[in-house]
């Protein structure tokens, strides 16, 4: 914040991280109701889901301020790739959290795990959740 920040400047900064907050942790909730009421174990994004998201991100990015020059920060690779920053604001957070699309998204239920012998978690679920809103869109859970 700059020293010239009026205290409604800060506060319109800190409410839009707030909102992005709140959409992840609600999805997460929902998420986890959706997994004990299936029986999922683990929730993993496809493959394609993931490679449509991260296209769709650096697209988005490539003309923000941070990612077109002067910003310079340690989490700009070499090639110029933010790979920290959300690139939508936080409308977009919110509508993108809204909703899970559950075809982008494999499944894993305990008959799964005894079948393979894999064990998930739900803490491994919401990790990979957390780590890759890639898959999160209009459809309803």
């Amino acid at each position: 914040m700059d020293p010239g920040s009026t205290v409604r400047d800060i506060c319109r900064r800190i409410s839009g991280e707030f909102l992005g907050i709140e959409a992840s942790s609600g999805l997460i909730a929902r998420i986890i109701t959706r997994m004990r009421d299936d029986g999922v174990t683990r929730y993993t994004p496809s493959v394609d889901a993931e490679t449509r998201w991260v296209t769709r991100a650096r697209a988005m990015q490539s003309t923000r301020i941070w990612s077109t020059g002067g910003c310079d920060s340690y989490f700009i690779e070499k090639d110029g790739t933010n790979t920290l920053v959300y690139p939508g604001g936080a409308i977009t957070a919110l509508l993108e959290r809204r909703r899970l699309m559950l075809r982008d998204w494999e499944r894993r239920t305990d008959d799964d795990e005894r079948r393979t012998g894999f064990r998930g978690s739900v803490l491994r679920a919401v990790h990979a959740i957390v780590g890759s809103f890639d898959t999160l869109s209009q459809d309803s859970m």
